[in-house]
């Protein structure tokens, strides 16, 4: 398991909140913040269990 700088965290965080803004929560799907954060999906699931855990944090 790879645990993520608070940098990578943050940016994860802010990447998640523009696209909940943007497209609303049930729109933000894992792959479209992977994809705007540029990180693999096992980066994003080995530090969050899903886009709810991650909303909820």
């Amino acid at each position: 398991m790879t645990i993520i700088s608070d940098r990578l965290k943050r940016k994860i965080s802010q990447v998640f909140i523009n696209e909940v803004s943007k497209n609303g929560f049930r729109h933000t799907s894992v792959a479209k913040i992977m994809k705007i954060a540029d990180i693999r999906r096992q980066t994003f699931y080995d530090n969050f269990l899903d886009k709810y855990t991650r909303g909820a944090s």
